[in-house]
This record gives structure tokens, C-alpha cells and sequence, in this order.
């Protein structure tokens, strides 16, 4: 191979990896560099449910599913249209819920119902703490843009959220 050819592959492969680097910098997807959607989307990672069901308890058969709950207490819900949790939870869903035995049944991510006055408020556990009071979640409806004003104690959480079924 001569001197010219040399120097030509050389340049081919510095001018390949430099707009290679581009863009991958400016975030545009190719074949050879497939974009994930943080980096075109800026996308925000949110707050995921716990795994309360896991999947040796879900059996599915033809026409039949069947969840083995291991003993615990299983509710069946629906809900009213607040659009606090949309797009997660509209009208028309229904839901399996189960009560939690303790705090430690209550994690970060978790869709919870809790008692406030009258009714039920339904929204995602966005943070959990304790203080002189002991323990406590701050809550936040998938589709409000501020949390919940107060600290949601244990002894208002009716249940949590395990299935929703569209």
C-alpha cells in the first residue's frame, strides 16, 4: 500500500469517528447509534410501583388468570374521574388492592388510598420519612403538578394499589 493510500484511510477513519462523536452529542439516532429516549426526549425517570405480586403468583391459563395473593386480604376498585392520575388511573379502570399489614408494605413508587376527611384520595407515594410523630409518605397525583400539602400517616392508608386492569 503507498504512502497516499495510507494517508487517506487515516483521514477516512479521524473524519468517521469525529462526526460519529457528533452525533452522538447532538443526540440523533442511526442504525450504528441508536438513541435511548433520554437523550433525544430528555425524558425524566419517575417513580415505579413496588413488585408486591411477583411472578410465580400470577398463573395464566387459556381463558383464565389467577393470582395467588399468599393470604392477603385482596379489594376490588374503580375509580372516580379526578384526572389527578392520569394517564395511570382514569375512569373506567378497575383495580385489585390489597390492605398493608405495616409500614414496611408501603414503598416509594406505590399507588396508595388513603383517608382524607370524607372520601379517598388516591395518588403515588413520592417520598416516605419519619418524624417526632413517627412515620409518614408525602403522596402526589400522577398528574398534579405540585405533592400532596400534607404527610399521609400510616393509619389513613386503606390500601395499595397491585393491578390495574384497563
Amino acid at each position: 500500500m503507498n504512502t497516499l493510500a495510507i494517508i487517506g484511510l487515516f483521514a477516512y477513519l479521524i473524519i468517521g469517528l469525529f462526526i460519529g462523536y457528533s452525533i452522538n452529542q447532538l443526540g440523533i439516532a442511526t442504525a450504528e447509534t441508536p438513541a435511548s429516549a433520554s437523550t433525544v426526549f430528555s425524558v425524566q425517570e419517575r417513580f415505579s410501583p413496588y413488585d408486591h405480586i411477583k411472578q410465580e403468583q400470577i398463573h395464566v391459563s387459556g381463558d383464565k388468570v389467577e393470582i395467588d395473593f399468599k393470604g392477603r386480604n385482596v379489594l376490588w376498585a374503580t375509580y372516580k374521574d379526578s384526572n389527578s392520575m392520569d394517564p395511570f388511573i382514569d375512569i373506567g379502570a378497575n383495580a385489585l388492592e390489597i390492605k398493608p399489614e405495616s409500614t414496611n408494605d408501603i414503598h416509594v413508587g406505590d399507588v396508595i388510598a388513603y383517608r382524607y376527611g370524607d372520601g379517598l384520595i388516591v395518588h403515588r407515594v413520592i417520598e416516605i420519612g419519619t418524624d417526632s410523630e413517627g412515620w409518614f409518605a408525602y403522596t402526589k397525583g400522577d398528574n398534579n403538578p405540585q405533592k400532596d400539602p400534607f404527610r399521609v400517616r400510616f393509619e389513613y392508608i386503606e390500601r395499595i394499589t397491585v393491578a390495574v386492569i384497563y
